[in-house]
């Protein structure tokens, strides 16, 4: 299933990027043991810590939001879906500046990929990479606190596999557009600028 990008303003965009990256960073410093939740007002995860009697510092705030491990898992997953349109939606800031329409497909024709990204994209993208690769290791921690609920645990993987496959497909399209500006690069200095073709993309995981 693919998801769809979203339609933001260059406003828009630095910001929900920055509430990713916050979401990302908060993820990221999960511990075992540690519990999670949501805080509706701020639109930003939180973590309980266990007090010095088990758990009984968290039962206060995690009743003040009404949360369980299901809803836990809900506001898991739909941060993980925005963080991804978000994700392609740097990308096909890309893509309407190359073409006209050309669908994603990256995994059928990951060939014939040409496009030189901008700087500013480029680095975004490895941002990602490297704050959903921490956030797996503290979602990773997260599955030790539910290590008895199955299907609490099954779900983490899930969202887990998700930002992984994530993880590779931009590392892939970067690894690609570095080897195409050191090939345009080498073209300039003989016979002028490359065409900058799309380059398959798909993001669906």
């Amino acid at each position: 299933m693919s998801e769809e990008s979203i339609n933001l303003s260059n406003s828009e965009l630095e910001r929900v990027t920055d509430k990713c990256f916050t979401n990302l960073k908060i993820l990221s410093n999960i511990q075992p043991g540690n519990k999670l939740y949501y805080n509706e007002e701020l639109k930003q995860f939180d973590i309980d810590q266990p007090g010095t009697l088990g758990f009984v510092t968290q039962a206060p705030s995690r009743w003040w939001y009404a949360q369980s491990r299901n809803t836990t898992i809900q506001n898991l997953e739909n941060f993980s879906s925005t963080m991804m349109k978000t994700i392609d939606t740097i990308y096909h800031s890309e893509v309407s500046n190359s073409s006209n329409g050309i669908q994603n497909t990256y995994y059928s024709n990951i060939t014939n990929p040409k496009i030189i990204f901008k700087e500013e994209n480029s680095n975004l993208l490895l941002s990602y990479i490297k704050e959903i690769s921490n956030a797996v290791r503290g979602l990773n921690n997260l599955k030790q606190t539910y290590v008895d609920d199955i299907s609490t645990v099954s779900s983490l993987d899930i969202i887990i596999e998700k930002m992984s496959v994530r993880v590779k497909k931009i590392s892939n399209i970067l690894q690609i557009n570095k080897s195409n500006k050191l090939n345009k690069t080498k073209k300039n200095q003989n016979d002028g600028f490359l065409d900058e073709d799309l380059p398959p993309y798909d993001s669906a995981v």
